[in-house]
Order: C-alpha cells, then structure tokens, then sequence
C-alpha cells in the first residue's frame, strides 16, 4: 500500500511540473494587438520563408494572441485562414490551472483529450458546481475553445445555472471572474456573457438586446448549422424567457416559449425536456400547445383521449396530466393522468421510472399508484429492484406526514423478510428496513399523542440499526424524562463516536489526495458511500449535540463530492441553524428547496429558518417555492380549508 501512494505521489508531482511549465508559458507578457495583426497579414506573405516566420512566432505568443488569429480564420485571404485555423487548433491551453479547486481540476484535467460531444458533457458537469472555479474555467471555455458551438454553450451554462440566490458581493466577485477571463473577445460566447454581466445590476435593458441575438442565433441555425444546435438556441430563448419572467412580461415570456415550440424536433426526450421547463416556467397552456402541435392530424379521438408524440411515453401524457391540473382542470387531468396509467402494463422498468419522476414533481396520488403498481407486480422484494419500490413509496408518504400509511407499505416487506429468516437469510438491509418499519411506527404514534408507543417502536428500530440517525434524532426530542434521556443518550454517543471516526479517517485521506492533486476520480464507485457517511454524521450532530463546527466540515466535503445535492444542503441548512448562523441557514435551505421542491418537510423547515431569521437578524425577503400540484386536487383544497 505504501508504496502505491509514493507512485501515486510521484505521478502527481509530474504533472504538477509539467502544467505549471505550460501555465507559465501562457502567462507571458501579451503581445500589442498592432504587432500580432501585422503578422497575421504575413501569414499570406508571398514568400514562404516570411509566413512560416510568422506563424512561428505567432504559436510562441500563445493565449494572447487568440481572439485575432480566431478572426483570421474567416479571412478572404484562403492562405491567412488557413494557418489561422492551424494556430487557433494547435494552440496549447492550460485547461486545468493550478489556482483551481481539485473538483474543478478533475473535470478540466480530461477536457483537452476529448472530443466535442465529450467536452460538452464536461461542460455540463461544470455548470453543476457553483464555485467561481467553474465560473472561471467555463468563461476561459466560452473565450478559448476551438468550437463555436461550445463556445456558446460554457457562456449559456453560465447564464442559465448562476441566476437565483447572487448577493450583492456575489455578483460583483461573478462579474470580476468573467471579465478577467473573457477580456475584449469578440466572438459570440463572450458577448453573451457581457450581457449576462450587464442583466446582472439591470435585466430590463438586456430583454431587447437577447431579442436580436436570438434572431441571428435562428439565422444561424436556419444557414449555418455547424455553427449552432437546436440545443443552444432553445437554452437561449430559455434564458429569455426566465428574464421576462423575472420583470413580470408573463404575455412576453409565452410568446417566447412558443418560439421553442416552432424549432422543437419531437423526439420523446426533447419533448420532456421542454414540457418540463414549461411547467417549471409557468407555461402551461403552452404544453397543452406543444401537445397539439405533436398530435396526429385529426387532433383528439372521442372522450378526451390524446394522440401523438405525446402517446409515445407515458411521462409525457403526465406532464400534460400536471398542465391540465394547474390550470384546475380536474376531468381532463385525471382523464390523461388515467391513460397514462394504463400505457405501460406490460413494462414495469417503465412504470418505476415514471413512479419516480411524478414523485420528483410532487404528483403524489398519481406517484403512489405507479409504485403500487411496481409492488403488485414485483411482490414487496423485487428480484430486479429489490426493496427499492417499497421504500421509496414509503418515504413519500412519511414526507406528506402519512407516517401510518408508511408503515403499512413497509409491512408486506418486513413479512417477506420474516419468511426469510425461518430459512436463515437474513441481511444488514434487512435489519435496516426493519428498522425504518418501527420508525415510522414510532412517528405515527407521536402524531396520535402516544408517546410511551413511540419510545418502545424507537427502542425496537435502534435494536434493529443502532446506526440509523433518524431513530437517534427522534429518540433526543421525542422525550425530556430523565430516564429515558438516561438510557437513550449512551446509543447516541456511540453511534456519534463512530461516524466521527470514520468521517475523520475520510478527511485525512482526502487531504491528501487533494494536496497530491487527485481526488474524486480515486474513490470510483465508493463516492456515494463516503459522501453518504460524511452527511449522516452532520445530519446526527446537527440535529442533536455535539462539535458543530466539525459537523459543519463534514457537511461542507459532503457537497463538495456532490455538489448541489438537495439533501445534503438541507443538513448544512440544520447545522448553521443549531449553530445560530440563521442567515447562512436561510441561504442553504433556500438551495436545498429549489433542488427539492416538492418535498414538504424541506420546505417547511425553510419558514422555520427564515421566521429564525427575522426573529434574530432582521427583515427577510422569502424565496417563494413553486406550487404544490397536490394542492390542485379538490380534496387537497378541502383539507387546507379545513
């Protein structure tokens, strides 16, 4: 093992020298634009030895030179372009500078190795983080990438992923990045991120100017094809109309929405994408559009039934089911949601997936009875998805307070494993479902007032798990009696004492990966139980006692393995509120919401945070969450008036 980690140090250390000799290179004192435009033009010198000379001396110069050899390359002068076009592909970029986070790094580190639909998914990956590394790299992208169509696509990854939760400080540190980066560049990405800066401190006079450049992005796209992708100008009619939205032109942005309509293709997977950024948009006459504009021709068959694209997954006969319910029609709703339920009766991997994205939108009753239908057909332990049906049902409900109906979805698989054990099989998953069977037990018998039921069901799930944090939590709040405070504090502490052992043997490590230059790509399919442990040990101590400034680390390396992960930020949001940092508290359970929308109990702890804030800090302006679909039902609107 000792010495893998020397090689692996030595490896590290290589590269380490080689990048910084390349960034040293770019780095070199820019040359005047009078002299590097004077040997452009010798690029088409007539004598050979004079534009060879000045070619080489145009590859010496580098990065600085970049913006006017990219321009040459449309020269009328074919031998100019030509060379130019040379120059700007041989042209050696230091992607990966030092000065980067290790998470930045590891994307860049494999981009210049890629070709263009690969660095288009890094590109992506990039615009999942939210540090000014990302911003950095994705402007220096947008600047210095070959391809125009990436170009353009770093600057829209931008416009589109930095929008919401920007303070004042934050916008001004946005601002420095990319104009350190983009310079005076020309070419179109960097022009639409000096729009993007300018929308930033005044949206309103940027709405006309992103009206002409979506013109001549549709120019482009309609005569120059290899230059753009349907892609990158629906994301750009995307961006306007989440601006029109934000000054209030809801008449603006729908017409603007209709225009991603016109250039759609109709293939399934561009048909949800769209839909559901029209639903998220608050468009949902213009899904009912796109469905008829992908109807068969003799539009909709007797009683409501659609036809058409929109027949060919049932995911989009939903989507159409939640535009129809937002807009409380109820009948066809239901009528769509009830044809969407009877479209895959023969492909239960069709019918949990759908399960799962109703449950991501919030489409509860109709989610449910999807999963049902994976559990009838599957039995309570699936051979394909073992228990993964049951639980995620489970939790669904216990999330809407149904902590009753939780446990009974639990029930047929705590029967199966009881079978199981009678034939000595039995597994840790099993000891943890079980586990989770007795706390939601134990939950709906808190509902009822039952509290003497609620600490024996928790008795009964530590036995089970000792480490399941939820069960510890609740055995912390659900009693003061000294006795029982007496008997359940030791089985916190120890389970404490071992995520902190473990958490901290992950931080040592990871120090060292990240001092040597690696770091993600090392923990391979293992990242998921590490982040997972890191986010336990915080959501333990956030929500009970113990060294919240460690569990605030912990948390903090949780997100920066997954960055953005709803659930984890929610535990960050936990441990600054029990650490009385409120402001910190409302600004990352803010986050947590706009990942998780539909997830009732992130929601409510954000008012919790934010009246916290308003008690303790001062006047706060709320994020406002979008709708809950569920609240559309008239039964739904019955209990609320209740």
């Amino acid at each position: 093992m000792g010495g893998r980690l020397v090689i692996l140090f030595l490896l590290a250390l290589v590269s380490t020298l080689a990048t910084q000799s390349v960034s040293s290179a770019a780095n070199e004192e820019p040359s005047s634009r009078d002299r590097i435009n004077q040997l452009i033009q010798q690029l088409g010198h007539r004598n050979f030895a004079i534009r060879e000379r000045a070619q080489n001396e145009l590859s010496t110069i580098g990065v600085p030179a970049f913006d006017q050899v990219y321009e040459a390359m449309n020269h009328r002068d074919l031998e100019i372009a030509r060379r130019a076009q040379y120059l700007a592909r041989s042209l050696n970029v230091n992607w990966a500078r030092e000065d980067y986070s290790p998470e930045v790094r590891a994307i860049l580190t494999r981009y210049s190795k890629q070709n263009e639909d690969q660095r288009s998914s890094l590109i992506g990956q990039l615009g999942e983080l939210t540090s000014m590394d990302a911003v950095s790299a994705l402007s220096r992208i947008s600047r210095l990438e070959i391809s125009e169509r990436l170009s353009k696509e770093a600057s829209l990854v931008i416009a589109l992923n930095q929008q919401l939760g920007l303070s004042p400080e934050s916008v001004g540190r946005l601002k420095e990045t990319i104009s350190a980066e983009i310079g005076s560049s020309e070419r179109i990405g960097p022009v639409w991120l000096r729009l993007y800066e300018q929308s930033l401190d005044d949206p309103a006079p940027a709405i006309d100017e992103r009206e002409l450049l979506i013109e001549k992005e549709l120019q482009t796209f309609a005569g120059r094809p290899e230059r753009t992708t349907r892609h990158i100008v629906q994301d750009l009619l995307r961006w306007q109309v989440e601006q029109q939205r934000k000054l209030g032109r809801d008449d603006d942005s729908l017409e603007t929405m209709r225009q991603v309509i016109r250039i759609s293709q109709g293939s399934s997977s561009e048909l949800i994408d769209i839909t559901t950024w029209l639903l998220d948009q608050r468009g949902p006459q213009v899904v009912e559009e796109l469905a008829a504009h992908y109807a068969d021709p003799n539009g909709l068959v007797a009683n409501g039934v659609i036809t058409g694209r929109f027949t060919e997954e049932a995911n989009l006969l939903y989507l159409l089911a939640e535009a129809k319910l937002v807009q409380s029609k109820i009948d066809e709703a239901t009528a769509v949601a009830d044809q969407a339920h009877h479209m895959n009766d023969a492909l239960v991997d069709n019918v949990f997936l759908t399960a799962e994205a109703l449950h991501d939108r919030g489409l509860i009753r109709w989610a449910e009875r999807e999963y049902r239908r994976v559990i009838e057909k599957e039995g309570a332990l699936s051979p394909r998805y073992s228990a993964w049906p049951t639980r995620r049902m489970a939790e669904m409900v216990a999330d809407r307070g149904r902590f009753a109906d939780a446990a009974a979805a639990y029930k047929p698989l705590i029967e199966t494993y009881e079978s199981e054990n009678k034939r000595n099989k039995t597994s840790e998953e099993a000891e943890s479902d079980r586990s989770r069977y007795h706390y939601f037990l134990a939950r709906a018998a808190e509902q009822k007032g039952d509290v003497e039921t609620a600490k024996r069901e928790l008795i009964a799930a530590n036995e089970r798990d000792p480490f399941e944090v939820d069960v510890l939590i609740m055995m912390h709040r659900v009693s003061t009696d000294p006795k029982w405070l007496e008997q359940t504090r030791p089985k916190i502490e120890e389970a404490r004492a071992e995520f902190k052992k473990t958490v901290e043997d992950f931080q040592k490590h990871w120090d060292f990966f990240k001092r040597n230059g690696r770091g993600v790509e090392f923990l391979g399919s293992d990242i998921r139980t590490y982040t997972r442990e890191l986010n336990q040990y915080a959501w333990l101590v956030g929500n009970t006692y113990g060294d919240l400034d460690h569990a605030i680390q912990s948390s903090l390396l949780s997100l920066e393995l997954a960055p953005g992960e709803g659930a984890y930020l929610d535990t960050l949001a936990h441990c600054y509120f029990s650490d009385k940092q409120y402001a910190k508290a409302v600004e990352c359970q803010s986050e947590a919401v706009e990942q998780m929308p539909h997830y009732m109990e992130i929601r409510e702890k954000y008012s919790k945070f934010a009246d916290a804030y308003e008690k303790h800090v001062g006047p706060l302006v709320r994020w406002q969450p979008p709708v809950d679909p569920e609240s559309f039902f008239p039964d739904a609107k019955e209990k609320a008036a209740k």
